[in-house]
């Protein structure tokens, strides 16, 4: 492609550009942590900050506490290389925790967060799940492009447009990411 233009600051020839038919996706690839430590971590800001008090998904200090206690006694599978610490530290969680939290101790939120949030997240939770397998058929990515669609417009609702933050979006990109780029774990 000729008219292309090279952004290159690198004064020294770009290597990409010698290879024949080489093509430049201009598609963003979200990678895992920046999923984790954005998406992730929003919902636990809404559910904890404390400037929520009044909205119903809000966890107050007894709910902190039992979440913290479960969190405790959790033994986690062989998968997890770093468990989660308390949420009084949640500010200096990695995204490797919140990654853990999704995928293996979200249950323990089953009793403590109301039914349509816990449910709602579930979506999210899934679609983790999904995509981060070993092999995952087309058909099965597809359908998960579905349940981000429905976990947008659902946030939008229950959580309000106050609410509504560019970590959202990040998780509209991961369907096609797999799609162009392969396994989300692979390219992560």
């Amino acid at each position: 492609d000729g008219n292309r233009q090279n952004f290159s600051r690198d004064p020294r020839p770009d290597t990409v550009n010698g290879i024949d038919r080489f093509r430049f996706y201009s598609r963003h690839s979200p990678r895992l942590p920046s999923l984790c430590h954005g998406g992730i971590r929003f919902f636990f800001h809404l559910w904890t900050d404390t400037s929520n008090h009044n909205e119903p998904w809000y966890l107050d200090k007894q709910k902190r506490d039992i979440l913290d206690s479960r969190l405790n006694q959790m033994k986690p599978p062989y998968e997890v290389t770093r468990t989660c610490r308390p949420l009084s530290e949640i500010n200096l969680w990695k995204a490797a925790e919140f990654r853990s939290f999704a995928l293996y101790y979200f249950p323990l939120l089953r009793d403590l967060l109301p039914s349509v949030y816990y449910k709602h997240f579930q979506g999210i939770v899934y679609v983790l799940q999904v995509l981060l397998q070993e092999k995952v058929p087309l058909a099965f990515v597809k359908d998960c492009q579905t349940v981000v669609v429905r976990f947008n417009r659902e946030a939008l609702a229950l959580y309000g447009l106050q609410h509504m933050r560019f970590n959202l979006h990040l998780f509209t990109r991961l369907v096609q990411s797999c799609i162009d780029w392969g396994y989300l774990w692979a390219s992560s």
